[in-house]
């Protein structure tokens, strides 16, 4: 059992070879609750470093405060669409799409 999570380690991340143990252990457990096995062996193992994983891609600080002054400061604008829409009075000859009556 010690040489397995070794082997892992190489091809996955500290949190994924932590969630495989956690799976083998509740396995051995429920095998040892039917007297299939004498004891649980993944609790003696020790668990390797696995590779690091992906780097985070959340806002630093000075970003997020960057985003929210710019918020603040922007004045709302509609979008393009609704520009060329607020031209024509609702009710306006020619303001529907061609086609539909």
């Amino acid at each position: 059992m010690d040489q397995w999570p070794a082997r892992k380690a190489k091809q996955v991340s500290t949190r994924t070879l932590q969630e495989l143990r956690s799976i083998l252990k509740r396995s051995v457990a429920r095998a040892q609750v039917r007297d299939k096995v004498k004891r649980n062996v993944v609790l003696l193992c020790q668990l390797p470093k696995g590779r690091p994983g992906r780097p985070s891609k959340s806002l630093t600080l000075d970003q997020a405060v960057a985003v929210l002054t710019t918020a603040d400061t922007a004045k709302p604008q509609a979008p393009p669409a609704m520009r060329c829409r607020a031209a024509k009075p609702v009710g306006a000859a020619g303001s529907r799409p061609a086609g539909r009556r």
